[in-house]
């Protein structure tokens, strides 16, 4: 049976709401040479019965029968793809029609690219666009090593979440298993651990939204995502000094703290305008 030429993963929990929209943002692209594996991590809010109406023969339903974590779900994803290249797409995000005809052209025109990411638009709980993010205000190709650097300097994740990124499949076969040890920034660990092996090309176009909330769990985990960007900016500066400098792992520090705040402003933006919303529909 012929390969896919991209498979496209979704780890889903408890996402009852959304997770249709993932789906139906899958099976709509314009390109059509893709496998979908969904995987339900033991969700208890009916998303699997969600899962289970669709019946595209592209799909491959996986429920474990237990939680077991983001980790090992995103690790038994990959163990279960079967495409040229690789991309995870969280259960509540969205992609647009073209995204994957887009960076597959990339990736079969510019072989020496690991990863091609794209820009995306920030969406709330209504889908609502609130703002729009990207590597640059330009289509820009690094090297894995300038890439790499540039995302240390940031002290965030300029290159995007997982629903923006498209990989090589052979490279994740050199790389291995995600690490969950720091988990917000999980994709980013696999990211530069990727760019051994090729360069970046992040395209300015947005081409998926990545949903965000401003309720209290969103605040907790960004206070979290602060701490282990600095963790992981100093284990990249300790293991590879040559790339990191301090210079490199201190400009990280001061702008995770500096993206700490911003997060901040950005959440308390949309808890006003989600009370706003909510008055006005009174």
């Amino acid at each position: 049976m012929k390969k896919p030429q991209v498979t496209v993963c979704i780890p889903v929990y408890n996402c009852v709401r959304f997770v249709a929209q993932a789906i139906e943002s899958v099976l709509g692209q314009t390109f059509n040479d893709y496998e979908l594996v969904i995987l339900d991590d033991c969700s208890t809010d009916g998303s699997w019965e969600i899962i289970a109406k669709y019946s595209d023969t592209r799909i491959k339903r996986i429920k474990h029968q237990t939680n077991k974590g983001l980790a090992a779900s995103w690790n038994r994803l990959l163990s279960e793809a079967s495409g040229t290249y690789l991309k995870i797409l969280p259960h509540d995000d969205i992609l647009y029609p073209t995204c994957l005809e887009r960076q597959v052209s990339v990736m079969v025109a510019q072989p020496e690219i690991a990863l091609v990411s794209c820009a995306r638009h920030i969406i709330d709980n209504s889908g609502a666009i609130v703002a729009k993010r990207g590597f640059s205000h330009v289509t820009q190709i690094l090297s894995g090593a300038e890439a790499v650097r540039a995302v240390v300097r940031s002290g965030t994740n300029p290159i995007g979440e997982p629903g923006s990124v498209l990989f090589r499949h052979a490279h994740a076969e050199r790389c291995g298993s995600f690490e969950g040890t720091l988990l917000y920034v999980i994709d980013l660990q696999y990211y530069c651990r990727l760019l051994q092996y090729g360069g970046l090309c992040a395209l300015h176009e947005p081409l998926c939204m990545f949903r965000v909330s401003g309720d209290s769990t969103s605040v907790h985990m960004m206070h979290r995502q602060a701490r282990e960007f600095i963790a992981f900016a100093r284990s990249l500066a300790r293991t590879s000094p040559t790339l990191i400098s301090r210079i490199d792992f201190i400009r990280a520090a001061l702008m995770a703290g500096l993206n700490n705040i911003l997060r901040m402003v950005f959440y308390g933006y949309l808890a006003i305008r989600h009370l706003c919303r909510a008055r006005l529909q009174r």
